[in-house]
């Protein structure tokens, strides 16, 4: 024990091996972690201070627990981080050393991840908060804003979710917003994902509040305002976005508008693509106002006569999503019989 690195490191590899292999159906795996553990922090006591664990150490184990998803892991990580907070306050009397390490900002986004699984989202956003609350001690990351924004996409798209439908996705959207801000000061960076996981949680959820508009318009501007490229996803669920929320009658004029303006954008920028097209045709229509009836004057307004120019889909990186028509709307033409032409 003389090398105190090596200690740490060799006991460290033991508990990260047992935090990787940690699942629901090993759920003793964190009591064992635990165990050492606690050998750990009692040989330091003894004076054996090279076996003190580190912040890595704890992390195993807060790793551990996360990992086999029971009802009781987030509460255990929990546990594992308050002690970790309360043994180094300022205020703690030092008349005997803890050995129990300092939180970092992996020990938050292990216990986001615990919460996350057991699908918490309020949680998630408890534990970023908290780390903001540390007035820089230990500031948030890249990595927990995207566990909270996709831990408030999961909550839209489950049953029950926790609050009215369309309320999760814009807590999702409101985080992206902070992100973004952040970003600009260099705290933090975005990534795509985050902007496209909205998009397409806020087309996929049942709500059909007008907010989901502004929540869509303003995730893609910001997109194709990033250094991000976009692909054609993204002008596809902003359609499906518009169709489900102007979808009424006294929508008429506001939706024709609006899906004129995403088609017409779709096109100029090269990716207008088979499933921008599909979504014209495979509804869902209603018995007024975006009605099937509606949906075909409005497609042969925007399409015209196929086949599409091959200039609204130059840009479209696999050819295999080449706008056409469902096949139940092409028009098949009989080859021509040589034998019975006339010269």
């Amino acid at each position: 024990h003389s090398d105190v690195r090596a200690t740490v490191v060799g006991y460290n590899t033991l508990l990260s091996g047992w935090a990787r292999i940690a699942n629901e159906h090993r759920p003793d795996v964190p009591l064992k972690s635990e165990k050492l553990l606690h050998d750990m922090i009692a040989l330091a006591k003894q004076g054996n201070e090279n076996a003190a664990p580190d912040v890595t150490s704890f992390n195993a184990i807060i790793k551990a627990w996360g990992r086999t998803k029971r009802a009781n892991s987030a509460d255990r990580c929990e546990y594992w981080l308050r002690k970790m907070i309360d043994e180094n306050h300022p205020n703690k009397s030092d008349a005997e050393k803890s050995f129990i390490a300092k939180p970092d900002v992996t020990t938050y986004n292990l216990c986001m991840d615990a919460h996350f699984q057991l699908s918490d989202a309020p949680r998630v956003q408890d534990m970023l908060i908290e780390m903001d609350a540390t007035n820089g001690l230990i500031p948030p990351n890249n990595e927990s804003f995207s566990k909270v924004i996709r831990a408030w996409l999961n909550d839209e798209l489950k049953e029950p979710q926790y609050g009215l439908p369309g309320s999760s996705v814009e807590h999702a959207w409101r985080w992206l917003d902070e992100l973004l801000q952040r970003e600009k000061k260099g705290n933090v960076e975005s990534a795509p994902d985050l902007f496209s996981s909205i998009l397409k949680t806020a087309a996929m959820t049942t709500s059909r509040g007008e907010n989901l508009l502004t929540i869509g318009q303003w995730t893609f501007q910001a997109y194709k305002e990033s250094r991000f490229s976009i692909d054609h996803l993204p002008y596809t669920w902003l359609l499906q976005i518009a169709l489900k929320v102007l979808s009424s009658q006294v929508d008429n004029k506001s939706r024709e508008e609006l899906i004129t303006s995403i088609f017409e954008q779709c096109c100029k920028d090269g990716l207008l693509s088979s499933h921008f097209v599909r979504k014209f045709y495979d509804g869902p229509f209603f018995d007024e106002g975006w009605t099937e009836k509606e949906s075909r004057r409005i497609r042969k307004k925007l399409f015209g006569d196929p086949p599409f120019p091959n200039a609204w889909s130059r840009n479209l990186k696999d050819q295999r999503h080449r706008p056409e028509l469902p096949k139940k709307f092409r028009i098949h033409l009989k080859p021509l019989d040589k034998n019975n032409t006339k010269e």
